[in-house]
């Protein structure tokens, strides 16, 4: 990718990688860190970008990793439902709704504990990153095939584990 590629396509995630920078940190400057971070690997891997189906989820994906990461060196405990589960604390939710929405989390992050590594990830690379199976393939090293397989009975396990 050449360089005002690259300018074009910075100026258009910059803002997205700075909302889930701000959002997960809830700190202005350490927001435009972690964006400028993003944008360091990006530009590190310009000449491979074209291989990715979305540009869009990769730079999303490596922000929050950033994220998590700064939380995690501040000594903060990063849990499953801090990063994919949006709790709703916006004054004029219902209290109700609040706890419902912890509840949940608090379930989704049981379930989620109990999967193996692998299952863990390839379940937060496809429903929260939103990666294809080809990328997820690509990312692990495996058949996209392979992928297939180990979300279905990845699903079929959360499945079991919701019903208990």
């Amino acid at each position: 990718m050449r360089q005002p590629d690259f300018e074009a396509l910075v100026s258009r995630l910059r803002p997205a990688i700075y909302r889930t920078a701000i959002t997960m940190t809830r700190d202005a400057d350490t927001a435009e860190d972690i964006a400028q971070d993003t944008l360091l690997r990006l530009w590190q891997l310009r000449d491979r970008l074209d291989g990715y189906r979305s540009v869009d989820a990769l730079a999303g994906v490596i922000a929050r990793n950033l994220a998590i990461d700064h939380l995690r060196g501040r000594g903060v405990v990063v849990s499953l439902s801090e990063v994919d589960v949006e709790l709703p604390d916006m004054p004029g939710n219902a209290p109700d709704d609040v706890m419902i929405s912890a509840e949940f989390a608090a379930e989704v992050d049981r379930v989620m504990s109990q999967l193996a590594p692998a299952q863990q990830a390839v379940m937060r690379m496809r429903h929260s990153e939103g990666l294809e199976t080809e990328e997820i393939a690509r990312i692990i090293g495996t058949t996209p095939a392979n992928v297939r397989v180990l979300l279905c009975r990845t699903r079929a396990r959360v499945k079991s584990l919701f019903v208990k």
